[in-house]
């Protein structure tokens, strides 16, 4: 019967409707750039349609099987048969429930549209969809993720997961209800387990305020943070061991509702060295069983920055088990390890030959691993050697300074000799770390070297045949965008030099996308006697689109080459504005007509209304005089000053509406015609001006 009544049941208009919107948008996403109209138009469709639909129903759940989706337990496959490939591909991606509920926003369905049609070897790597979407903030969204609970482990409760993967509704329901009466106490606060599994942002929330309740420095409260989580952590596993694995990865589900950067910090700053300093006091044979990723990899510092709910999971039961048994309490802040004093004294304490060590193990080690190790040990003492608290003189302080500097450079030339330009622009970030005054000039000396002129012609050379989006190329215009002004010299040299058309191109795009903070030192270059060079300076200018480009223009506005003339007519087009407006206009007396006829077009262009503007091409029509084979350029100001001119330019245009019977017909006819349409449009502007 009731197999009967699901086969005749008839999904509602609306639904229909707003599933097909969904699909649509999800087709959009995929197949169009963000700033394509039909992408941001059917996001905007559906987020409507799902609004007015959430304003009756608390919650929008659909079911997505193999045979197609389903809206309370009701096949819509003949709705929905044009986006079949669509359906099957949320299927492959392990996606078998998705709910909207109220109060979802369209940048939170933006995001999900985002993340579900990320390709499937970037959604490995980044885990799972449900993980993302709660990286992402996406708290309206819900996602049953069969290839989740595929990953973990499932000891004792296999009878609990269906076939694909996704736990059995009855089974999910079961647990809700066994720990409806349960609860834990988080600083005299009660938490009703069932409401942590139900809702891991609203958890997430409390432990916001209970840690910001305890006050201290930032420092303080992260180390707090992690007290939080570990005595609710400890409270599970001592309480409720046969539960614990929905428990947690409930508990690691809040911990991605935290801030970007409070979560970064909790996960690789808190959890993990947590984790490694019991690795190292235990030694055990079976760790690569118990964490998501073996003890080399977390030694080694070679950690992901793409982490899973089954990984924060695991984390948090293996720092709970370890858990002292005292609860935590805002003044008691993160405990102190007992080797915490000998760890402070060593590092406060190198000497030359320690550091001659360490410059032999970087000289030495030229493994990935290795490397990176020495250079995140690098950075990281960094800013000890210049700690006020270390009771050593400036000139010790400023000499272990220098030679971390040292090491850090030699490490750079390594890294760019295989490569790795994202390890590079780290290192080069932590060059562009404020320092103290008597350390800058160690610190402006590295970012100097990094920026050598071989270093950077070998960059170039790279980038050449590459896409501007692939991973390399995208690293090493980061490299180049820390160098900053110490990289734009260099690259305007290799542009003055260079003699290949397609080099000099590329060099032009990098000086274009890293020179628009550059403009005063590029202004200084626009003397140069090489026309090509004073081109390709003002082409870079132009694009830059900034007011203050206008005042170096203005100084080779009557340079003798007829190309730097052109160049700076197409820059201030670019530029636009009333300043712009004005520096074009003196080019309607350039003696060549060519450039006369960009300048009478760039003015329409800009569309910048005024007397001053209108005044101008008035004159330049009516009082000037044009031969035969000027006919297009009075046309073309013509129809610029249709464009900017008021009621007071009329007159001038009637002028040229009558035909003289001395002259030939054809060409006064023609420019009659786009007078008229210009007087026209004035009339209409002006119009619509008094209206308003």
């Amino acid at each position: 019967m009731q197999k009967k009544d699901q086969a005749t049941a008839v999904v509602p208009q609306a639904v229909q409707e707003l599933l097909r919107s969904i699909l649509t948008a999800i087709r959009a996403v995929k197949l169009y750039p963000q700033k394509n109209p039909l992408y941001l138009q059917t996001i905007h469709k559906s987020h409507h349609l799902l609004e007015d639909l959430l304003k009756e129903e608390t919650e929008f759940r659909l079911s997505v099987t193999k045979s197609g989706l389903f809206y309370k337990d009701v096949s819509v496959e003949k709705e929905v048969h044009a986006f079949k490939s669509i359906v099957s591909d949320l299927f492959s991606r392990g996606i078998r429930e998705i709910a909207f509920t109220h109060g979802l926003s369209e940048m939170e369905l933006r995001e999900f549209y985002t993340i579900v049609t990320l390709p499937p070897e970037e959604l490995k790597l980044r885990g799972s969809t449900e993980s993302i979407l709660w990286e992402r903030g996406v708290s309206h969204v819900r996602i049953t993720d069969a290839s989740l609970d595929a990953v973990v482990k499932k000891t004792g409760q296999e009878d609990s997961i269906i076939s694909d993967g996704t736990r059995k509704p009855d089974q999910e329901e079961e647990l809700r209800r066994s720990l409806s009466q349960k609860a834990i106490d988080l600083s005299g606060k009660k938490v009703v387990l069932a409401d942590l599994i139900a809702d891991p942002a609203g958890f997430g929330n409390l432990v916001r305020e209970i840690v910001q309740k305890a006050g201290g420095t930032r420092e303080d409260q992260q180390g707090y943070l992690l007290d939080v989580y570990r005595e609710t952590g400890y409270q599970m596993l001592a309480q409720f061991h046969e539960q614990r694995e929905p428990l947690f990865d409930a508990l690691a589900r809040s911990v991605f509702t935290l801030e970007p950067a409070v979560r970064e910090e909790l996960i690789s700053g808190r959890l993990y060295p947590e984790v490694d300093r019991q690795a190292l006091q235990i030694r055990t044979g079976d760790m690569r069983d118990q964490f998501p990723h073996d003890l080399h990899e977390r030694l080694s510092m070679r950690f992901s920055r793409n982490w899973t709910i089954p990984q924060v999971s695991a984390l948090l039961q293996e720092v709970s088990a370890a858990r002292e048994k005292h609860p935590p309490g805002p003044g008691r802040g993160m405990p102190i390890s007992e080797d915490f004093t000998e760890i402070a004294r060593q590092l406060s304490s190198y000497t030359p030959e320690e550091m001659e060590a360490l410059r032999r193990v970087s000289d030495a080690g030229r493994e990935r691993d290795t490397l990176q190790a020495v250079i995140s040990t690098l950075i990281n003492i960094m800013p000890l050697a210049q700690s006020p608290l270390r009771s050593t003189s400036h000139e010790d302080s400023l000499s272990m300074f220098s030679r971390i500097v040292s090491l850090l450079e030699d490490t750079l030339t390594i890294i760019l000799d295989k490569g790795d330009y994202d390890t590079a622009a780290g290192i080069l970030r932590a060059f562009r770390t404020p320092v103290e005054p008597m350390y800058r000039g160690r610190i402006m000396e590295a970012v100097k070297k990094a920026g050598d002129p071989a270093k950077i012609s070998e960059l170039v050379h790279t980038l050449r045949g590459q896409s501007k989006d692939s991973a390399q190329c995208q690293a090493i215009y980061a490299y180049l965008s820390l160098l900053d002004r110490e990289a734009t010299p260099v690259l305007l040299e290799m542009l003055s030099e260079e003699e290949d058309r397609s080099v000099r191109r590329l060099l032009v795009q990098i000086l274009k996308d890293l020179g628009k903070n550059q403009i005063a030192l590029l202004g200084e270059r626009l003397s140069d006697e090489r026309w090509y060079f004073v081109r390709n300076i003002i082409a870079i200018l132009g694009d830059s689109r900034k007011e203050e480009v206008i005042g170096h223009l203005e100084k080779v506005a009557r340079h003798r080459n007829f190309q730097i003339r052109q160049e700076v007519v197409r820059a201030l087009i670019s530029i636009g504005g009333r300043k712009a407006a004005a520096l074009l206009s003196l080019f309607l007396k350039d003696k060549d007509i060519d450039i006369r006829f960009m300048a009478v077009r760039g003015l329409g262009i800009l569309a910048v209304s005024g007397e001053k503007e209108e005044r101008v091409l008035v004159d330049f029509l009516c009082r000037g005089t044009f031969r035969k084979n000027e006919l297009e350029l009075k046309k073309e100001a013509v129809e610029s000053l249709g464009k900017i001119g008021g009621t007071g330019s009329i007159p001038c245009l009637r002028k040229i509406t009558k035909v003289r019977w001395w002259k030939a017909k054809k060409p006064q006819m023609e420019t009659r015609e786009v007078a008229q349409r210009a007087i026209a449009e004035i009339r209409k502007r002006s119009a619509h001006a008094g209206k308003a």
